[in-house]
């Protein structure tokens, strides 16, 4: 019996390994690509749930710039599959995402389900206020990339893109109260309308 946990031990833990490896892996394929002196995306670019139903053209292009990886959350994909009943944005993402994947994007994908801190989501907050658990999700997601992608030599590693300031979004207390505490420290927020004017000047968009 103690055999085979240690074997499943070593297993899990070749796993983590790979894992963060292949986060590396991405960054520094990214860093490689760029030009010297040019300016730097950070490297993981998050969607929140209102980027895809509000400002989904300005996701597109940023797809096309090959300079960062836009990740789904988890949580985004279980929102927008909630909302699309009664949502033609929400359809409008989902067939969107559907099509991107399954060409194979490499700049953007579907968070990985190793990849949280957290082993088990708040179902209780899901339950009571599930625009503020999708929030939480995303952060835990962020915060799992940020430790595993090692030291990116330059700004921060993620950036959860939104489609209202940060103030007026649904559980912008929690996130106040993490970056207080120094949690998020490798996390920003962003408008996306804000971050493509920033970057635009910079794109080299593939067609």
């Amino acid at each position: 019996m103690i055999v085979l946990v240690n074997a499943e031990s070593r297993r899990n833990q070749l796993m983590r390994d790979m894992a963060q490896l292949r986060l590396q892996a991405e960054v520094s394929q990214l860093e490689g690509s760029l030009e010297i002196d040019q300016p730097i995306f950070p490297p993981y670019l998050v969607a929140h749930t209102s980027v895809l139903c509000d400002a989904l053209p300005y996701l597109k292009q940023l797809t096309q710039t090959a300079r960062c990886i836009i990740i789904i959350p988890l949580a985004v994909i279980d929102i927008l599959d909630f909302l699309k009943k009664t949502s033609a944005k929400a359809r409008e993402a989902i067939r969107w995402l559907e099509l991107e994947f399954r060409h194979g994007n490499r700049y953007i994908r579907a968070q990985k389900c190793n990849e949280r801190l957290s082993l088990t989501g708040d179902s209780n907050l899901k339950k009571t206020n599930r625009d503020v658990w999708c929030l939480v999700e995303i952060v835990d997601c962020c915060q799992y990339l940020a430790q595993q992608s090692g030291d990116f030599s330059h700004s921060g590693v993620t950036t959860v893109l939104i489609s209202n300031d940060l103030n007026t979004c649904d559980g912008s207390n929690f996130i106040k109260d993490m970056q207080n505490k120094g949690q998020c420290q490798d996390i920003s927020f962003e408008k996306i309308t804000d971050f493509v004017s920033k970057w635009k000047g910079i794109w080299k968009s593939k067609g």
